[in-house]
């Protein structure tokens, strides 16, 4: 019987890491339930024992891999590092995971292209927004750490720009990953971001921390 859970569990797994590709590659109509029975290698009967419909299946694939993912990135944020070190470690992160992690590539497209196509999908966009809403809280105390930020802007104001930043990447990831950026270039345009907030980022860092 636990060996039968356990089977269970791992098909159940498949099913969302092969629905989470094919909905990258293939977008919304494309990634339909044979296919992603045939990629897993599976009938189509195993994944409708698993998931009633295409939705419920997104709707999981959303809700799970972000469970998942938002723990490394946030991660990043909660060392002893000086906060503006802290604050360019988490952009880094993200540029990397899109540039390395095929999984966390696919699940950054979904979200923000593949999802928003589908009203049904009220939870799964939700925890979409939760997951962000979290990145924020952990974002604002170290903000706040970094000191008075350049011109007067808020840390409201920081925020839609990290966020405008991240989108963008990703919006980049889906439709031409080609120019995403690689190696040392990586840490030069996140310092940039972060030195655009900050005046004199590095000194106010070593000063606050």
């Amino acid at each position: 019987m636990r060996r039968t859970a356990e089977q269970a569990a791992e098909t159940r797994r498949t099913i969302i890491r092969t629905a989470l590709a094919e909905f990258a590659a293939h977008g919304w109509t494309g990634g339909s339930l044979v296919s992603i029975a045939r990629r897993a290698g599976l009938t189509r009967g195993a994944v409708y024992h698993h998931f009633e419909s295409k939705e419920a299946l997104l709707r999981a694939v959303l809700i799970e891999e972000w469970t998942a993912q938002t723990p490394a990135v946030l991660a990043t944020l909660n060392t002893d590092a000086p906060a503006t070190d802290r604050l360019q470690a988490f952009l880094q992160t993200y540029l990397d995971l899109l540039g390395s992690d095929s999984t966390f590539r696919d699940l950054a497209v979904v979200s923000t292209i593949v999802a928003p196509q589908v009203v049904e999908l009220a939870e799964g966009i939700e925890e979409k927004r939760n997951a962000l809403n979290r990145w924020s809280d952990a974002l604002e105390p170290v903000l706040a750490a970094c000191g008075p930020l350049r011109d007067g802007l808020t840390i409201d104001d920081a925020l839609f720009v990290i966020f405008t930043f991240i989108h963008g990447l990703t919006l980049t990831a889906a439709t031409e990953p080609q120019r995403l950026p690689r190696g040392t270039t990586i840490p030069a345009i996140c310092e940039a971001i972060v030195d655009g907030l900050l005046p004199s980022s590095r000194l106010t860092a070593e000063e606050t921390s």
